[in-house]
């Protein structure tokens, strides 16, 4: 491992000891005050009872994780922390004996250092602590005579994004110069779904940033699609506000000037039609004022200092003449209006350029005309409109415009004319068509195809990036780079030293006809349906400059291991045939087992098991895929489930649902524990592999799977930069899993095998694609699409896998061939590996069913049949998504000759199916009853497998979480969204 620049580091550690930042001396009541008003991720540094996270967490705005010094400090704080009902919003990890916090760059809005001497003499310095807290965030240090705090400035390198084309017309430019190669991700969020993300939008200001999407997990279920404007820490996601803006299919834009965002219906084909706009308080939502458009129709808008300029139209569609409005961007009241503009126009600090027949200036405080000049010619035989001439953008005192087959530069102070050459201009760059790219700056010329001007003469003296981009995305232009879609499906980055050179990063997509944000010395995307970057991280996704580089060194070295009590076995599930003791049944996956249905539906018992707090923060947490509890596995008498957001695994009594013991681990715990030889496995979102003792829960083992210890944050809460998923394989005497989220990310992505006895690292090796859960087909294990390396796995004396976790259904792929589904073992079966790859379930498991118009489906199989579970069919008439059809529940034959289902039973209007499960006699489904509903509610039902005929039916209140439905010595095992255990049976 080593340092990414150390030149670069150097400069930076001058930087950050000599920040002007604020200090001053704190009192621990004030220092509580001020975190219990800020929002964002708070980190405390020396962590003992809890008390101050728990503090710092009632307010709902702040995500807490404190540091604790050792083991025992650590589970003292948890404790604490868990029994005030806000672990998962607070929680506690212990620190390694390392001088590095295990944080990525700028991640942290407010750092709390209690006793800093005794860190400091740690190895902790004042240039570590900053090095982690995000620029305008805050560094508490206490000391013996108090507190004292400083503010980490700002660097001039980080650019921002105010608004969508971040103010040219042109190419899409960013003045950031933070951003640099190798990229690591700082954080991700959002519902990771969406069809073509034209109507995504994203802003940045001031260390915030805004997003606009209808890909909201808000909107499942709803008729009508509605468009969230989130606002978040530009450093780390972490959710500030919400807030609806509008229904439909109407596009929109933001506008950030100061503290106030606007939101704008933005035009598309014609001027979009509205009677005010609104700006909202960028810290909290709340509405600051309103412009008054009156009978004007909106085409376009930018920022100018303080105040927001609107272009406005008389009569739809005709941009020119239009009126320039200028308003406060704090009151909305009018500063001046000018009445003979156009659109687009062109601001840049305190002016504003526009065309009317000929280039003006606008002063930006007074609308008073500076000057105006002749356009350079627009081509022959073209008659003039302001669509012919593209305002470029501004570098120092030099204005760059185009025309059909001329570029220009023009001095801001006067409009005098330095120079303009003829070059062969695409004519469709010069109307800033979204996939053409026009002039852009580069390394002090202007650059133009492959060739770059002297911005001073006009003179041809160099060479530019070759165009890079096109299909459906614009080019961004940093500081440093190009960034593009590449024709091999990568998100390409040309930059120096070699500009033939490029950069395959595949951590990222960019949105569809969007583009990618480069801001904050960070590259921001959306949501988008499109799967060009394979194996990019899905959602809303943000990366910077990696602080550290990851070799193959790393990931593949052996790893740390904690050693807890290893007592022995209490009990043998293996030999129990009713047991369930591995997500979905068996590690091919299949929801089936020989274990027998109720052949009554009765509630025996409903437990709650989790709750999740108040506030934005934890309300964020709903764009995960599945909230509250896990699906269950059972064995030996004991239900094994988690509490995901709580990071709590925890074993309750079959019979009677009484808590028999729970465990706080370091993160999210996304999936359940797998059970064998009376050993609890699971991977978590800490980066952290644990076996525990399945009778009491006593720790055994933990091993770090992750090759270090690095945070990020990811959907609301502090993960690895190398997460496990929560269901690892038992191959024998070794647990194998994949650690990290995708191969293009923070250096790869290790497959592992931990030996069970002790949790020493048995091989490791970095050739996974996206991080998911093992499933097998018999023969090999794979992980996310990608055979695992199974020359290190055991075998029998035929050469095939060993499984120690029910093979009865582990089946070759040939042998369930079915008409055109997909069920092979290169299916992903978590968050990440459902959206990369066909699924267990046909189409994503994700919110997608709803959102994307296409159909999704539940698979549960055996040797003689494949059972379909059908969420159902969804058209989207004039914007609106509606249902065209009911779900559905069918029985297939493996033979692919059959291209009919045996029988098909259609489910009544309004119900979702969630979950399936599959015996020898019955098939049993799960879902909403009706989600259009105002009150929710669970139905289960069962088929009989050979003609589908209905045997049994059952509802109660409650929402189940998806594929969440278990069945074991003849019992249903549900869980909820809202924490609860159901169990159903005779």
């Amino acid at each position: 491992m080593r340092v990414a620049d150390v030149a670069a580091a150097a400069v930076l550690l001058v930087a950050l000891l000599d920040l002007p930042g604020a200090e001053g001396r704190l009192t621990r009541a004030e220092v509580l005050a001020e975190l219990g008003a800020a929002a964002g991720l708070c980190v405390h540094l020396g962590s003992s009872d809890g008390g101050l996270e728990i503090e710092v967490a009632k307010s709902g705005r702040m995500l807490v994780q404190g540091l604790a010094e050792d083991d025992a400090t650590c589970q003292s704080a948890r404790a604490a922390i868990e029994a005030s009902g806000c672990y998962g919003l607070a929680s506690v990890v212990p620190l390694a004996g390392t001088a590095r916090l295990p944080y990525r760059d700028h991640l942290v809005d407010r750092l709390v250092v209690s006793t800093w001497g005794a860190w400091q003499r740690r190895g902790v310095q004042t240039e570590e602590a900053l090095r982690v807290v995000a620029p305008g965030g805050v560094l508490y240090l206490e000391s013996a005579d108090g507190w004292r705090s400083q503010v980490k400035a700002r660097p001039a390198t980080m650019g921002d994004w105010p608004t969508r084309k971040n103010q040219t017309q042109g190419e899409l430019i960013s003045r950031d110069a933070d951003l640099k190669a190798p990229f690591e991700l700082r954080w991700m969020d959002g519902t990771a779904i969406g069809r073509y993300a034209v109507n995504v939008v994203l802003g940045s200001s001031q260390g915030r940033y805004f997003g606009i999407t209808p890909w909201d997990a808000a909107n499942v279920g709803r008729a009508k699609q509605e468009h969230i404007l989130t606002a978040r820490s530009a450093f780390n996601g972490l959710p500030l506000w919400r807030r609806r803006v509008s229904e439909g299919d109407a596009r929109h834009g933001v506008c950030a000037v100061g503290d106030t965002v606007f939101v704008f219906p933005e035009p598309t084909a014609v001027a979009a039609k509205t009677t005010q706009v609104l700006g909202l308080n960028a810290a909290t939502g709340e509405p600051r004022c309103k412009i008054d458009l009156g009978a004007k129709f909106l085409a376009g808008w930018g920022p100018a200092g303080d105040t927001v300029v609107l272009a406005l139209m008389t009569t739809k569609g005709n941009t020119s003449p239009c009126q320039i409005l200028c308003a406060d961007a704090r009151t909305g009241a009018t500063r001046w209006i000018y009445e003979q503009g156009s659109w687009p126009f062109l601001v840049d600090r305190d002016a504003i350029y526009l065309i009317d027949s000929r280039l003006t200036a606008l002063d930006a405080a007074t609308g008073a005309v500076r000057w105006q000049a002749a356009l350079p010619p627009l081509g022959e035989g073209t008659k003039f409109s302001p669509s012919k001439a593209l305002l470029c953008y501004v570098e120092g005192t030099t204005l760059v415009v185009a025309t059909k087959d001329h570029l220009a530069a023009y001095a801001t102070k006067d409009g005098t004319q330095r120079w303009s050459v003829q070059v062969p201009l695409d004519a469709k760059s010069v109307t800033a068509a979204a996939y053409n790219p026009g002039p852009y700056p580069w390394q002090g010329g202007v650059a133009l195809g492959a060739k770059r001007y002297d911005l001073a003469t006009g003179k041809e003296d160099g060479l530019a990036p070759a165009p890079f981009g096109g299909r459906c995305m614009p080019r961004v232009v940093s500081a440093n780079y190009t960034i593009g879609v590449g024709p091999s499906r990568f998100l390409g980055i040309l930059g120096e030293p070699d500009l033939k050179s490029t950069i395959a990063f595949a951590g990222m997509d960019s949105i569809c006809s969007v583009g990618v944000m480069v801001a904050n010395g960070m590259m921001y995307s959306g949501s988008s349906f499109c799967n060009c970057v394979k194996g990019k991280i899905e959602g809303f996704p943000a990366f910077g400059s990696a602080g550290v580089r990851m070799t193959d060194a790393d990931l593949v070295a052996p790893r740390p291991v904690v050693t807890g009590k290893n007592t022995g076995k209490a009990f043998d599930e293996t030999e129990d045939p009713g047991s369930w003791p591995i997500y979905r049944h068996d590690l091919r996956r299949s929801a089936a087992t020989t274990s027998p249905a109720p052949k009554r539906l009765n509630m025996l018992w409903d437990r709650p098991l989790a709750s999740r707090p108040g506030g934005v923060v934890a309300d964020g947490w709903k764009s995960r895929i599945s909230i509250g509890l896990t699906a269950p596995t059972v064995a030996g008498g004991r239900v094994f489930v988690a509490d995901a957001e709580g990071h709590r695994v925890m074993a309750v009594s079959a019979k009677n649902g009484q808590t028999l013991w729970s465990f706080l681990a370091g993160g999210r715990v996304d999936t359940p524990p797998t059970i064998h030889h009376g050993r609890c496995l699971f991977g978590c979102r800490d980066g952290w592999v644990y076996c525990l003792r399945a009778d009491d829960g006593t720790l055994i083992w933990r091993t770090r799977a992750a090759p270090a210890e690095q945070f990020v944050v990811a959907y609301g809460q502090v993960e690895s930069a190398w997460p496990v998923c929560g269901s690892v394989a038992i191959q024998g005497d070794l647990v194998v899993l994949a650690a990290g989220r995708s191969h293009g990310v923070d250096g790869g992505l290790p497959f592992l095998a931990l030996r069970l006895a002790d949790g020493s690292t048995a091989w490791a090796r970095n050739r996974g694609y996206i991080g998911d859960m093992p499933v097998s087909d018999g023969e090999a294990l794979f992980i996310g699409g990608i055979k695992v390396c199974d020359e290190d796995l055991p075998k029998d004396r035929n050469g095939r896998m060993i499984s120690a976790v029910n093979e009865t259904f582990l089946l070759r792929p040939k042998e369930l061939a079915l008409h055109d589904l997909l069920i092979g073992p290169r299916a992903g079966l978590s968050e990440a590996g459902m959206m990369q790859a066909p699924p267990w379930s046909a189409n994503p498991r994700s919110h997608a069913f709803v959102l994307r118009g296409r159909q999704g489906s539940l698979i549960s199989f055996d040797e003689t049949a494949t059972i379909v579970a059908s969420i159902g069919e969804w058209t989207d008439p004039k914007g609106d998504q509606a249902l065209r059809e009911s779900g559905s529940v069918s029985c297939w034959k493996p033979d692919p000759s059959e291209p009919t289902p045996v029988w098909t039973v259609r489910q009544p209007a309004g119900a979702r199916i969630h979950g399936l499960v599959v015996t020898r006699e019955a098939v049993v489904i799960c879902g909403q009853a009706d989600f259009r509903a105002e009150k929710s509610q669970v139905f289960v039902r069962m088929h009989a497998r050979d003609t589908g005929a209905a045997l049994a039916e059952c509802s109660f209140p409650g929402a189940p979480n998806w594929d969440s439905l278990a069945l074991a010595g003849g019992r249903l095992y549900l869980s909820t969204s809202d924490g609860r255990l159901a169990v159903l049976g005779e």
